[in-house]
Parts: C-alpha cells; structure tokens; sequence
C-alpha cells in the first residue's frame, strides 16, 4: 500500500508525508487518551533513581540494539527497492523484492 501510495498521483515527498500522517495521528490520539488513575507519591529519593535506572540500564541496551537491528535491515530493503526500480525492473518485481526478505525471515523462524 505504501509502494503505491508513493509511487502514486502523490508523489514521493507527500506520500511519506501522507504516511507519517496516517501512522502519526492514531498514535497521537492514543498517547492524549491514554493516563493513569493512581494517586499521587512522594518523590523517590536521588539514589533511588539511580540505581533503576542502573537496574534497566541492560533493557534500555538492549532495546537501543533492538532498534538498530531493524533499522539497519529496513534500510537494506529500501535500498534493494529503489536500486531495483533505478535499474529498470518493473514496479510490480520492486514491489515484492521487499516480501522476499519477510517471508524468508518468517520461513526461519
């Protein structure tokens, strides 16, 4: 959908835009709906924070490596896709030159 959507009437540039919009807003509303009912707390102590954040400081790594993992893979599949189509293959093969790696990556796990 997104493939068309840039490559569509839009454009790259306002399709990206249109994309941000559409994955952007819904979180938007989201984070406005969402919040707590707890009563208020006292304020931690420094030291405290200190040492959960000690605590959490190997999720925190690992979410950071998480998200250079993906990353780093998303950018080779974009790559592929624009080589490709810079090439001269048809839209419809750069289409799913970005399924080949999901369904090999789902078949391995």
């Amino acid at each position: 959908m997104l493939n068309n959507l840039i490559n569509g009437r839009l454009g790259f540039t306002n399709g990206v835009r249109a994309s941000a919009g559409m994955i952007g807003g819904p979180l938007l509303i989201a984070y406005l709906l969402m919040h707590t009912r707890l009563p208020l707390q006292s304020r931690p102590s420094a030291t405290l924070v200190f040492y959960k954040l000690v605590e959490r400081s190997r999720l925190y790594l690992c979410v950071f490596r998480d998200d250079c993992f993906r990353s780093r893979i998303f950018f080779v599949v974009v790559f592929l896709q624009l080589d490709s189509h810079l090439h001269g293959l048809s839209k419809g093969f750069s289409f799913h030159l970005v399924r080949i790696p999901e369904i090999s990556y789902l078949v391995l796990t």
